[in-house]
């Protein structure tokens, strides 16, 4: 006869339990990286582009940026159109708030 049938049942009922919590849990986390690397990736190229666009912009004018100054004014343009602004809006906002900081080169 078996020992106590309850506790195994119970033993085999928590362990179902848990592992259907992991499988859930590794599930979600596997269906998030993607989207997070693919935020990551959108935000490094569109701080590439604006770094490229920038440095441009000054080459043309035969002017050298402060130093951090297209940086900081990328990073912003990711925040914002992160935010769903649209670029051109995000591209003048960060431009005065570079401005503001660092002065008008």
């Amino acid at each position: 006869m078996p020992s106590n049938p309850p506790s195994r049942l119970k033993l085999l009922v928590s362990r179902c339990a848990h592992t259907t919590v992991i499988a859930m849990a590794l599930g979600t986390a596997g269906a998030l990286a993607p989207t997070a690397q693919a935020q990551s990736y959108r935000d490094t190229v569109i701080n590439e582009r604006c770094t490229k666009a920038a440095t441009n912009d000054f080459a043309k004018l035969a002017k050298t940026p402060p130093a951090g100054f297209i940086p900081f004014t990328c990073s912003c343009v990711v925040q914002e159109i992160n935010a769903q602004v649209p670029v051109d809006q995000a591209r003048a906002t960060c431009k005065a708030q570079a401005i503001a900081k660092f002065g008008k080169p």
